[in-house]
This record gives structure tokens, sequence and C-alpha cells, in this order.
């Protein structure tokens, strides 16, 4: 999964198994489900399986909260702020 931080430049890449600098806090603008409706301050968890961020369910790994750019159905991306501490699915 790609992600860039919000005022940030392009995304940075890496192929499984390969290392790559990671931030576990701050604001970033992350791959959502599209059919996600998802307001500012929802809680949000990662999909391991479609990559992509939605609200939080059995399986899912808690991720963040959305930041006040919210993203509606229809959207690709979201920003969140990610917790810093979520760690195993739920």
């Amino acid at each position: 999964m790609s992600v860039r931080k919000e005022g940030a430049g392009p995304a940075e890449t890496a192929a499984e198994g390969e290392s790559i600098e990671i931030a576990t806090a701050g604001v970033y603008e992350l791959p959502k489900l599209a059919s996600a409706a998802i307001a500012a301050g929802a809680r949000v968890a990662g999909h391991d399986t479609v990559k992509r961020v939605a609200f939080p369910g059995a399986g899912m790994v808690p991720t963040g909260m959305a930041t006040v750019a919210a993203a509606g159905s229809g959207a690709a991306t979201l920003c969140v702020r990610l917790d810093g501490d979520a760690t195993h699915a739920a």
C-alpha cells in the first residue's frame, strides 16, 4: 500500500519483504474503500486483503482517525491521523 504524508511529496512504495522507513504517527493520505463514506473524526482500520482503510471490523487492523478532510462514498483516499499503536487485527 502506498501512503503520502499530507502536504508532502509522492508516496514511497516497497515490494513485499523489502525494507522501508515508516512512521507510526502523523497525518497521512491513505487509500480507502470507495464504498465507505467516512466522516471526520471516525475511527478507521486497515483491510489487509484489499489494502484500503474503512470502518473497524473483524480481522481489520486499527489504524487511526479520519481528519477534517473526510472522504465520501466514491472517494479513493482519506486523510488519517495514525494512532501510533495499532499492532494487531481486531
